[in-house]
């Protein structure tokens, strides 16, 4: 009997550790977007404040989500305690929060009484996100030139997972009219694009998926689908296109002057891999559950029967459903010299499900490093590649800015 006990408290506890988890995530994605919703909140001329929106959106208070990003910042901490204290009847975020080390609190608020213009580099060299540690560049691996002549000199099999954004054709970027999205014909286009992705197929590992996120166009009123012509392509030449994800721009998206057809306000992003079997952890990525679901007397995919009723069905993954194929993400708000940025949250999603905590990340169209930056937060190590020597500089120069000055912003809102 005793042991039956002590299986059902271990199952208690890991259960409200998932439940704690996907909380933290949500606070985590919410205070990464707080910014610019209350910017849209503002250029509308909403009466709506940040925390009436966050109730009528979120199903909580502002200050839910506060407390869940900072169970967030110190998880590790937290699961470890949680796990260590086993079942004692107690769940729940304020619970979760009392396990936080005090020290470490204290810690944080004094840090915080420090004004942030006192705040001086004394190396050029970043701070980590989560540990605070100098920044080790050896991660980091910075090409300049075309990704057909860079790509062959990688080692063979050593990239876990390649996340790029080729230039769009006709080209929307500047690189002194040279390169891929300045063929004269969408044909010449395609098998451009192929062919680096031929060069980038020795690179990833068996195991390994490539992430292409590309947009449409039109010529002469035309509807080009170019999504699809690359995706026939690729299959032509041996990848496996496993998904077809919409990324969906919602309002925030760049609106076209047309009145006699609708507005695209998405792009696609396409999942390719070489075999069958291949790395995916779809957890990072689930989607919150909003209710306990009861179908009386059938199955559905992802619920389960639970026995003391044995009619009603519930999620049987606590951390939530699979992610479907339309992610809604806000456009990138950098500012840099690059038109075409991709938003980092869009790139964090398909390397956290795709590669492994200290694997690589590989963009073969590196821009402004927006690939390189998430890789980075996500403990992973990054390639970049790029035909233009300025934008490599200015990739280096964000990275090195958005990590160092990280610790000083998490201070300043910190609670």
């Amino acid at each position: 009997m005793q042991t039956k006990v002590s299986r059902l408290d271990g199952a208690l506890v890991e259960q409200d550790i998932a439940a704690r988890k996907q909380e933290a995530l949500i606070g985590w994605e919410f205070a990464k977007q707080v910014d610019k919703i209350e910017a849209a909140l503002k250029a509308t001329r909403s009466n709506l404040t940040i925390d009436i929106w966050c109730k009528q959106n979120c199903g909580c208070d502002i200050s839910t989500m506060r407390r869940r990003k900072r169970l967030h910042k110190h998880w590790k901490e937290y699961e470890a305690k949680r796990r260590e204290l086993g079942s004692c009847g107690q769940t729940g975020l304020l619970f979760g929060l009392s396990l936080v080390s005090e020290n470490t609190t204290e810690a944080v608020m004094n840090r915080r009484q420090t004004p942030v213009r006192s705040h001086t580099r004394t190396t050029s060299r970043p701070i980590t996100r989560e540990t605070g540690e100098r920044f080790d560049w050896s991660r980091y691996q910075f090409l300049t030139g075309d990704a057909q002549t860079e790509l062959p000199k990688l080692p063979e099999k050593s990239v876990n997972s390649i996340v790029t954004s080729p230039p769009y054709w006709p080209t929307k970027r500047t690189y002194g009219g040279k390169g891929i999205g300045f063929e004269k014909s969408l044909e010449g286009y395609i098998a451009n694009l192929v062919a680096v992705f031929e060069r980038a197929w020795r690179v990833l590992r068996d195991d390994g998926v490539l992430w292409v996120v590309i947009d449409d166009s039109y010529e002469n009123g035309d509807l080009l689908l170019i999504p699809a012509r690359l995706t026939m392509a690729m299959q032509d030449a041996g990848w496996i296109c496993r998904s077809e994800i919409i990324w969906n721009k919602d309002a925030a998206g760049r609106p076209e002057p047309v009145t006699d057809r609708v507005t695209k306000n998405h792009e696609k992003v396409l999942m390719f891999t070489k075999q069958r079997r291949y790395f995916y952890d779809p957890d990072p990525i689930r989607e919150p559950l909003v209710q306990a679901y009861s179908v009386p007397g059938r199955q559905k995919a992802g619920l389960m029967r639970k026995d003391d009723t044995r009619t009603e069905r519930v999620w049987s993954n606590p951390m939530g459903r699979n992610s479907g194929s339309v992610w809604t993400i806000m456009p990138s708000s950098y500012r840099g010299s690059h038109g075409a940025v991709m938003p980092e949250e869009l790139a964090r999603r398909c390397i956290a499900v795709s590669c492994p905590e200290n694997g690589v990340v590989l963009d073969c169209f590196g821009g402004a490093g927006t690939t390189a930056l998430a890789a980075l937060r996500l403990n992973r190590r990054a390639i970049s590649i790029d035909i233009s020597p300025a934008y490599t500089k200015e990739a280096r120069q964000r990275i090195e800015a958005e990590l160092d000055d990280r610790e000083v912003r998490q201070l300043a809102a910190a609670e």
